[in-house]
């Protein structure tokens, strides 16, 4: 028969004193074991709790509205050590710091090396070695100086600039013509060998009877010379003999020949278009001896 709250009660009581005392401490041995289990069980809980969640859980206790605003803690003290920087500014060691690699920073000091200052993102974006990671990382922080004012004649200044810098070809040696990038040792003797020959260009066309050229050495030459018309070495045509007009590359020689007999037939020229009476001289052949001949003795 089952008993009850009560009988069991009554039965304690009537228990010897040394039964009563072990089932006390019985008693408070489970509520000791039961209370420990529970406080470890908070703590796990506890310690499972992430940085940002710790820190929102005290933000009632500090009435803060809005805890988006709240960033972590790490993040803070990164954004609060770095220092706004100008570029323009700073060494190979500064740009060291920026992130970048040694070749790195010496390319962007090359850049810089030219004149050519960063007063935008926009600049900054035309030196190539500078990554998105990078600009992601420096270009919050970054101040610009204002640009240099812009003079109205800047462009016609530096375009005169540009223009000194040609190379006059009349004039120039071997030596000078393969410093232009694409100019060989090869073709610049032959550029000088038929220049000397010719008397000089008074046309880039003319660049096409040295068969020794290819067309990419024609296009850098017309883009990295000039041509000055006043050095052109000029033939007297009522003076001059057999050997001068035969070393001429536009005449053959036998229209040397016949062009001398009609000067002497004739009792020498007194103008530079008489020879186009000559048969052997057309009208496009006419053009191209022409800015070459003079007449000396008036």
């Amino acid at each position: 028969m089952k008993k009850s709250f009560g009988q069991r009660f009554k039965l304690l009581l009537s228990a010897g004193r040394r039964d009563r005392e072990g089932i006390i401490s019985f008693i408070f041995l489970i509520l000791a074991i039961s209370t420990t289990v529970h406080f470890f069980s908070e703590k796990q809980k506890l310690s499972r709790l992430s940085d940002n969640q710790v820190l929102f859980s005290y933000l009632n206790a500090f009435e803060v509205d809005d805890a988006s605003e709240v960033q972590p803690f790490e993040e803070v003290l990164v954004d609060n050590e770095r220092t706004p920087f100008d570029p323009n500014e700073l060494d190979k060691s500064g740009w060291m710091e920026t992130g970048l690699s040694e070749r790195q920073a010496e390319s962007v000091l090359k850049y810089l090396s030219r004149g050519k200052g960063i007063f935008s993102l926009a600049d900054l974006e035309k030196i190539k070695v500078l990554s998105e990671k990078w600009h992601s990382k420096n270009d919050p922080i970054m101040v610009f100086p204002a640009p240099p004012p812009v003079s109205p004649h800047s462009a016609d200044v530096e375009e005169a600039a540009t223009i000194e810098r040609l190379l006059e070809l009349n004039s120039a040696d071997t030596l000078e013509l393969v410093k232009i990038r694409g100019v060989g040792a090869y073709s610049a003797r032959a550029i000088v060998k038929y220049r000397e020959r010719l008397g000089g260009f008074v046309s880039y066309e003319q660049l096409n009877d040295i068969r020794a050229l290819r067309e990419e050495v024609k296009e850098v030459l017309r883009t990295k010379t000039t041509l000055d018309n006043r050095l052109v070495r000029k033939i007297c045509i009522d003076t001059c003999g057999v050997e001068t007009l035969s070393q001429f590359p536009y005449f053959k020689s036998k229209q040397v020949r016949i062009i001398l007999n009609y000067r002497e037939a004739h009792g020498g020229f007194t103008d530079v278009s008489q020879i186009k009476e000559c048969v052997v001289v057309s009208d496009s052949l006419f053009l191209r001896v022409e800015p070459y001949l003079i007449i000396c003795n008036d």
